[in-house]
């Protein structure tokens, strides 16, 4: 596929520099020096939780956010999603086709091996034995054996594959570049292209059913469905400045009626209806310097979101806390 791709902004950024540069550009410069780059979560409940990001790193939390410990891994490539089926079973994914499971909660991460080097930018974990990784070059592997062994479906597309969602084991969708909409409903034995009406770039999709669903990324983008992805219908924001409706969203979720959105500097909308309107959550200077990588809804909607520095941030009862820096959170300046 000849498409340029622009590379402008945090996370189209970071797909560049995991092509164009060495690891050594990830390495810490100096010990205690800075923080790295939190780039995915996953809650297993509304008080556990995992984050993974840069330098190798995953932190674990039992107390919903309020604590993060940092877990060992035998790696320090940039890990670029994480994904739990339970308390215990989960996989983390990365630069390189870098890919672990975990069956201990964390305690103990091993190393498995995909078919193909490929970036993972998503990971999603179904059962203690089935797994699904997407990534780069329009990378699909798929595990059923607790990865022992993975196939692959890799896509005969030059694609960037940024998300994956399921809906039970069956029911699926892929989200990359240039809109790129896959579904499936028997598997992942078949994945179908769905009309998105949008060549900007998806960076995440998420489904509360089988049928309601929606998916977001750059420039503002917000499409949302309520047949499954037969037909995707683009959302917009009103009354937003054009410095505004150019930020990008980097990660969504859905459930139930609650949804949230986070991408480029302190960009936070919120939806209660399900997704059919959106409103741009007010957030102070400090947050504006911030991006957010990823969003997860604890329970109701209440959520944390994690990303730049390891900021993590949460909202609860509508209001938002400024939680500070992980795993040691100090308090950013109100």
């Amino acid at each position: 596929m000849n498409k340029v791709r622009n590379f402008i902004t945090p996370i189209l950024l970071l797909t560049a520099l995991l092509y164009l540069f060495p690891d050594s550009v990830f390495a810490e410069r100096k010990a205690g020096v800075g923080v790295p780059h939190i780039l995915s979560e996953c809650f297993i409940d509304a008080k556990e939780g995992f984050a993974a990001g840069l330098r190798g790193t995953i932190f674990h939390t039992e107390n919903g956010g309020m604590n993060w410990e940092k877990q060992e891994i035998s790696t320090d490539t940039p890990l670029l999603s994480i994904s739990f089926c339970n308390s215990k079973t989960g996989w983390v994914g990365g630069k390189s086709g870098a890919i672990f499971k975990t069956e201990d909660g964390g305690k103990i991460w091993a190393k498995q091996s995909l078919p193909k080097k490929r970036h993972v930018f998503a990971v999603k974990a179904l059962t203690p034995q089935k797994c699904w990784a997407v990534g780069d070059w329009g990378a699909i592997f798929y595990t059923q054996d607790g990865g022992k062994t993975w196939e692959d479906k890799t896509l005969p597309e030059d694609l960037i594959l940024y998300s994956i969602d399921f809906k039970g084991e069956d029911t699926g969708w892929i989200a990359g570049e240039y809109g790129t909409i896959l579904h499936t409903v028997d598997g992942g034995i078949n994945w179908t292209n769905q009309t998105s009406g949008t060549i900007n770039s998806l960076f995440d999709i998420s489904f509360s059913s089988q049928q309601q669903g929606v998916a977001v990324g750059l420039s503002n983008t917000i499409l949302r469905t309520e047949d499954g992805g037969s037909t995707w219908q683009n959302i917009k924001i009103d009354a937003l400045s054009m410095q505004e409706n150019t930020r990008s969203l980097y990660s969504v979720k859905l459930r139930d009626n609650n949804g949230i959105a986070v991408g480029d500097r302190g960009w936070i909308i919120t939806s209660n209806d399900s997704g059919k309107t959106w409103k741009v959550l007010p957030v102070p200077l400090d947050v504006s310097l911030f991006w957010f990588a990823d969003v997860e809804l604890l329970d109701g909607a209440n959520a944390i979101m994690l990303g730049m520095r390891s900021v993590c941030i949460m909202i609860e009862d509508n209001q938002m806390k400024l939680m500070g820096f992980m795993p040691n959170i100090i308090p950013i300046k109100k």
